[in-house]
């Protein structure tokens, strides 16, 4: 008799302790070196405080760190009093890892030290995104300096075909050829000049000449002594 109630009582805990399971809330793809969350649920446990250790592993090494008592430490700790009525938020990190990856939660009453295991959920990491949007951002600028860069090139190219640019050019060529003109002009004043003084020169011996042709008629009419001196 004793046996028979002894055999119930171990059933009726088995069937209590397989009865205790979890919920557990995460995404199922997380950027690399960002931050994410992992909400777990218990579910058939006694009410109480409970510690929760939640383990990641990336071909068989430990890869995540949680946030414990505000600091990032390696999920090997549990996170102590971490569950209060029956539900419990966590964050957590995983940096320099991309791939899949196992979960193993483990569930302990505090001040115990035996401890439930779950295990069975995976997860992804994949290239952080905002680090790709940089990469691009970076290449776009360097692109648009290459751009500026190829503009200032074409510039002077586009000047020379640009209307304004050959209204200036024609201005420019106006300017030369009225200033050849002024030169031209200079010359023309000094040959005339020439011309004016060769023509005053011509003036003055020919009256020098004619004055000289008037003394000596004069001299002529004038009557002689007998040295024919008068």
């Amino acid at each position: 008799m004793k046996k028979i109630v002894m055999l119930l009582i171990l059933f009726y805990l088995t069937q209590i302790i397989s009865a205790q399971s979890i919920n557990v809330d995460y995404l199922d793809k997380v950027n690399s070196g960002k931050e994410f969350f992992v909400e777990v649920e218990l579910v058939g446990f006694d009410p109480g405080i409970y510690d929760v250790k939640i383990d990641i592993l990336g071909n068989g090494n430990r890869i995540a760190k949680i946030l414990n008592e505000g600091n990032w430490k390696s999920t090997y700790y549990y996170v102590n009093e971490a569950v209060k009525e029956n539900k419990g938020k966590f964050n957590l990190i995983v940096e320099d890892y991309v791939g899949s990856a196992d979960i193993e939660i483990k569930i302990r009453k505090t001040g115990s030290s035996s401890a439930k295991t779950f295990g069975g959920y995976s997860i992804e990491f994949v290239e952080n995104e905002n680090s790709n949007d940089e990469t691009n951002s970076s290449n776009e600028k360097y692109d648009l300096e290459e751009n500026k860069i190829e503009k200032k090139n074409i510039i002077p190219e586009v000047i020379e075909n640009d209307e304004n640019y050959e209204s200036v050019k024609n201005t420019e060529n106006d300017i030369i050829q009225l200033s050849q003109n002024i030169k031209r002009v200079d010359g023309e004043n000094k040959e005339g000049k020439k011309r004016i003084y060769a023509v005053y020169g011509f003036v003055l011996f020919s009256i020098l000449i004619l004055l000289l042709f008037v003394l000596k008629f004069i001299t002529s009419k004038m009557p002689r002594g007998k040295n024919g001196i008068a």
